[in-house]
């Protein structure tokens, strides 16, 4: 991708990663997002969102782009256990690691695409 095109991924990508941090670590008034399974799928469409813009905005490789989300995901976690009223789970770690592998099966897919369409 080109540079020019990164630019605007990058503000989204910035973007995208305040919101999940706020909405993560904001424990006593985003408490209604933590209702399963509509948690889960925050944390899957989160490290789905983050993953795509971490290709799109920095150019990493693939497998950094899974290990990256995975990571984001995991420090996320692992925050939680010095927040009060937040509960760390490794549920919440393996739904943001499904999410980077959807990203990553997503990026494979469009990789393909564009060679048979070329």
């Amino acid at each position: 991708m080109t540079p020019r095109l990164q630019k605007p991924f990058r503000l989204a990508l910035v973007t995208v990663v305040a919101i999940a941090a706020y909405a993560a670590l904001a424990s006593p008034y985003l408490l209604f997002l933590s209702v399963p399974p509509m948690d889960k799928a925050l944390h899957v469409s989160a490290s789905i969102g983050i993953a795509l813009l971490l290709r799109w905005s920095l150019g990493l490789p693939l497998a950094a782009v899974l290990l990256l989300t995975a990571a984001i995901g995991g420090g996320v976690e692992l925050l939680q256990y010095v927040i009060p009223h937040r509960n760390p789970g490794l549920d919440d770690f393996l739904a943001d690691v499904a999410g980077a592998v959807i990203a990553g099966v997503l990026l494979s897919l469009i990789r393909i695409r564009r060679k048979t369409l070329t």
